[in-house]
Formats: C-alpha cells, structure tokens, sequence
C-alpha cells in the first residue's frame, strides 16, 4: 500500500452528502474534495486517503498513556486493531497480575480470533498496568496505514475537484460495543467542511477502452459503482463533444431499491441522454428470494455473450469475496453455456479475456 506522504499533497473537504435514504441499513456518503493543479487523475484511478484516528478513541487512550501526544496518536498510530507485537509487549512488561496467562493463551492460539473486537485502549484497561508510558507502548503498535478509494469522479465533470463513494465501517466491539473505521468515520463523520487531508492519486490498469468505440460493462454493486460514476461522466464528456462511443450496459445492486439506489437520478439522465445504453438493477431484500448481480447477468445471458463476442470489455468492482468471485463463476458460466465449451475450455476462454484485459476487475 502507497504510504510515501512526500509524493502527497493536501486535499481540503468541500462538500459531504449522504447517499443513502432512511431506512437505510448503510450510511453511505459523496465525498467531495478539493486539489491543488498538482493532483493529476484519470477514471479508474485510485484516491490515497492519510486517515486520523476516531477522537474519542484517541482521548480514550491518551489517558491511559503518560506523555502521550494526541496529534500522534491521531495520526501515527493503528489504535482501532490489536496486533501481537503489542500483547507480547504487555505481557512482558505490563501486564496486570491474573492476565498473564490470558495473554499467553492469545499468543499460542487463535490470535486473530481472540483479539477480535479489541482496540488497543481496551487492551490497556482489561490487562495492563495503568498508565503505560507512551514511549514505550507506541514502539509496539502499527504505524496507521493510508487508505485506497476508487475515484468516482473524472476530471473533465470539475477539474478541481475529486470525490468518492464512502461507506461508513462499523466493527464489533467489546460489550455490544461497536467501533468506527478510521477512515470511513474520518471522511464522512470527524473532518470538519473547509477541512484539510492528505492525498495522493496512483494509477490503475482500471480503465476504459482506449478506443471509446468498444462496447462496456460495467458490474458495481453498492459503492462498487464509484470508478464507474467516474466513467460514465467521461463519456458524458465525449458524447458532447461529438466523440463516437459503443454501447455501455450497467448491473447495479444493493439491499433495497426505496433505500439503497444511490445515484438514481444520474443513472436515469444518463440512460435517457444514451450515455448509458442498458441498466440491469439487482435489489437483493426487494422480494422472498434475494436477487444479485450475478442472476441479472446470467438472466441476460444470450445477450450479454453476443456482447462479449463482439469485443466488449467487463469492468468489475466491489468485494472480492463473495461478490466478484460469484460474477467470475457467471461469466464463466455464460461462457460455457452460451459458447457451448467445456467447464475446462470456458474457464480458459475467461482467463483469456483477463490476460488480454478486457475482463478488469477492481476488488477490495
């Protein structure tokens, strides 16, 4: 992951809306950011976010710390996330008298498992000695990592401007309690409007055809619309400027259509400018059985192969597991279905399409 903050710049936050209607079981925002001239992107390209940590986490943890700086402990620091160098550091050093042998069961079994649910400030009151000196525990904790968003903008819509599709991320805790992410709760919750972030654009493979002639689909459920968006106002772009462009076909999908259609009035100009030829919709709670992407895609099967036949190219983004590894499997189904191959000669023939870049995927 991209951490070189010499090669960023700052950002400042301009406007924040939220996407998803009440109701929702999602809190998903259009994040709009502000860039120098120095921030250069294409669609498809990837938004590097330098996160800070939930306040009330850092305050939280700060004072169980003696000489801890809380600009460095929003900053620096992974503290939403236990890791074994920091139980290891307790236990031989902190450790409060009864846990040490808690804390040894941690580290010769299932660490993950039972370390799920702590943040470090949870870990200080429950096991160690308090407080610890800062210098000390912070030698022990992962240095907070930048984040990678799917840009879902493209520069040609405001060439000032860059914004993405943020979900908010909630992790179980301890006690019932549930914690932030710190990025998702950064962007969308803690940076104040007007305020300043760190960030830096890196490219992707992710990228439409360079001869806009070539037919597209694009499968984004949930945020995985974002590079999408992005695409669709680049041909938004070239359509008014006379530029030829092949067909594009849309599957998009959430939970439910009355609460989880984000971009809905964008989708439907776009379909009824032509930017956008075809759009497939896979609400998965709107009826008894749930319905994904994946079925509206093998639903549309025959068509979706002539598509392909015909030189189109399949854009993916989203999770990677389930959703993209399900699409995957259609696709592959479709091929050996409509293509009438063999399981063997249909999974080659996708491979094939992947090698040869025309079957994307941008997958988290």
């Amino acid at each position: 992951m991209i951490s070189d903050k010499k090669l960023s710049t700052m950002g400042r936050l301009l406007r924040r809306v939220c996407l998803s209607k009440e109701g929702s079981a999602k809190s998903i925002y259009l994040v709009t950011i502000g860039m120098g001239e120095e921030l250069v992107y294409e669609p498809g390209d990837w938004l590097v976010i330098f996160p800070q940590n939930p306040p009330d986490q850092v305050g939280r943890l700060a004072k169980l710390l003696k000489g801890a700086d809380f600009d460095q402990l929003s900053r620096n620091f992974t503290i939403l996330s236990v890791h074994r160098p920091l139980v290891q550091w307790i236990l031989e050093n902190a450790a409060r008298e009864g846990a040490s042998g808690q804390l040894s069961e941690w580290l010769d079994g299932d660490f993950n498992t039972m370390a799920r649910g702590y943040v470090v400030a949870d870990m200080l009151e429950k096991f160690a000695n308090v407080p610890v000196a800062a210098g000390d525990l912070l030698a022990n904790l992962k240095p907070l990592q930048p984040r990678l968003y799917s840009i879902a903008s493209a520069p040609e819509a405001n060439p000032h401007t860059v914004e993405l599709v943020v979900a908010s991320a909630f992790y179980p805790g301890l006690d019932g309690k549930f914690y932030e992410g710190a990025a998702s709760s950064f962007l969308n919750k803690y940076l104040p409007l007007g305020g300043e972030l760190r960030i830096q654009a890196t490219k992707t493979h992710f990228k439409l055809p360079s001869d806009p002639r070539v037919d597209v689909i694009f499968i984004g459920p949930g945020t995985g619309i974002a590079p999408f968006r992005g695409f669709l106002q680049h041909r938004d772009f070239l359509q008014k400027n006379g530029t030829p462009m092949g067909r594009c076909w849309l599957f998009f999908g959430d939970q439910h259509r009355a609460t989880d259609y984000i971009f809905e009035e964008d989708l439907t100009a776009y379909q009824k400018s032509g930017v956008l030829d075809r759009l497939d919709l896979a609400f998965s709670r709107d009826q008894d059985h749930k319905v994904y992407v994946q079925d509206r895609i093998w639903e549309n099967r025959e068509e979706i192969w002539k598509w392909i036949k015909g030189g189109a190219h399949v854009y993916v983004c989203g999770t990677a597991d389930p959703m993209a590894r399900d699409v995957l499997g259609t696709f592959t189904k479709v091929a050996g279905t409509c293509g009438n191959l063999s399981t063997e000669a249909s999974e080659s023939y996708i491979k094939t399409l992947q090698k040869c870049r025309r079957y994307l995927q941008d997958v988290y």
